[in-house]
């Protein structure tokens, strides 16, 4: 008992640890991109960009009101640290359950924390760390159904699948595993009516949409069912899948190896297959719980374009681990190879990536956002493309600066068209040089930023 305490206590060590990283290296305010947005939105209570990110939105804003030290930004930023370091701690457990090797577990989960891709999530507001301890969750929980026959558990794990896919499409590939585990388990209704229970946190978006005017504007209405299945199932972005992330699908697989470079040494990598085939020796049940878990999620993503698409493929990074923690626990007996996981890779991979990861000392969108808008006059009017948009909404929807400025987000090519609505009545100013079609009109330098001008005015 006394062991099984020790080990306990030692495995907590998988949250403290990360999460003392995860501060150290905190982006301390607003920034750029989705980041902005995901901070404004949980304090406004609002509806972002499609899929919509209800389950993460209303976390957030009960986060933000329970507590109330430092500002908004930071706040979102810790409470990614907090999803991140949970999730890990969690993943500990589902290794040691599957190992009984605590050191081993520790050294596998952190790792895993110090994955750079997971870092960069675990330090700003992001849904993606929301996402990692939803699939934590998954995975525990389907270990303890599938080896330890805790078949109640059902209606548990679908209702977190529910309430996953309310944060995150990428959950949808929890599905199929999740359809593995009803072959297992008793009260299928039940366990269906639960994860229906959990979707219906989609429902919080028609809600807000019909309550007040949202952050951003859309060419259809979220109060209808086409609409809402439209913004949900994020069918504007359809363009972006089927095609390989990379130019074909060679470069596509390169870059999948280079960010398993330097997530692990290859060396260890290449011990997974292994891990497979012991996993599905172990329990044939886990071993397609995890391949599906596992294959799923990385063959949509590797067909996928995203601007930050090293995210999507952290679940491969974290089944790779347990197939990896299998493999090793039955084999590795010497402590100088555990005493190497446990001190000399983690620490490895915090040397080389804190240089590349670290935000603690980025205030770029908050200088270049206070700047911008403290250039303009009076009752102004900015024009500005989603990665810059997002700070100023956040000073001004959130902070309450410059309230009298009017915001519109747009594509740089449809500034000079919109501005047309308010030329002559407010002064209008571009946040970069775009090409102006109207001869009569010119950008004239203001700051950070370009002010538009009548050829007739001075």
């Amino acid at each position: 008992m006394d062991k099984q305490i020790w080990m306990g206590k030692l495995l907590t060590l998988a949250f403290f640890i990360p999460l003392l990283i995860y501060l150290k290296t905190l982006l301390p305010g607003v920034g750029f991109w989705d980041t902005a947005e995901f901070q404004t939105i949980a304090h406004t209570f609002d509806i972002g960009h499609p899929t919509g990110y209800p389950t993460y939105v209303l976390i957030g804003k009960i986060f933000l009101t329970l507590f109330g030290f430092n500002s908004v930004a930071w706040r979102m930023n810790f409470l990614s640290s907090l999803f991140a370091a949970s999730g890990i701690y969690l993943f500990s457990l589902s290794l040691f359950r599957l190992t009984k090797n605590s050191i081993l577990s520790l050294a596998l989960s952190l790792l895993l924390a110090l994955n750079p891709y997971l870092w960069a999530i675990a330090i700003r507001a992001d849904p993606h760390a929301l996402h990692f301890l939803f699939t934590s969750i998954f995975l525990f929980l389907g270990i303890k159904i599938t080896f330890d026959k805790k078949t109640n558990l059902l209606p548990l794990i679908s209702f977190i699948s529910g309430l996953s896919l309310g944060n995150h499409m990428l959950s949808i590939f929890f599905l199929p595993s999740l359809v593995l585990l009803f072959f297992l388990c008793p009260e299928k209704v039940k366990s269906f009516l639960a994860f229906l229970l959990g979707a219906s946190i989609y429902l919080l978006l028609p809600a807000i949409y019909l309550s007040k005017i949202p952050l951003l504007s859309f060419d259809y209405s979220l109060a209808t069912l086409g609409g809402l299945k439209r913004y949900v199932l994020g069918e504007d972005f359809q363009g972006l899948m089927n095609t390989w992330a990379r130019e074909n699908f060679a470069q596509t697989l390169k870059f999948y190896f280079d960010l398993v470079k330097s997530s692990f040494p290859y060396f260890i990598w290449l011990l997974i297959p292994i891990g497979i085939f012991v996993s599905f020796s172990k329990k044939i049940f886990f071993g397609l719980f995890t391949f599906l878990l596992f294959f799923l999620p990385l063959y949509f993503s590797l067909r996928y374009q995203n601007a930050v698409i090293e995210r999507y493929f952290i679940t491969s990074f974290a089944i790779g681990n347990i197939w990896l923690g299998v493999f090793l626990s039955k084999v590795i007996k010497p402590k100088t190879f555990i005493t190497f996981l446990v001190f000399i890779l983690p620490i490895t991979l915090f040397l080389k990536n804190i240089k590349v990861v670290d935000q603690s000392q980025n205030h770029q969108a908050e200088s270049w956002a206070k700047e911008t808008v403290n250039s303009t006059e009076k009752d102004s009017v900015i024009f500005s493309w989603w990665s810059y948009t997002t700070p100023l909404w956040y000073f001004q929807k959130v902070e309450g600066v410059r309230k009298d400025i009017i915001i519109v987000n747009a594509n740089p090519h449809e500034w000079e068209g919109k501005a047309r609505r308010y030329q002559g009545s407010r002064h209008i100013y571009f946040i970069q040089e775009a090409e102006l079609k109207d001869k009569n009109l010119r950008l004239i330098p203001h700051g950070s930023i370009f002010g538009l001008r009548s050829s007739l005015q001075p």
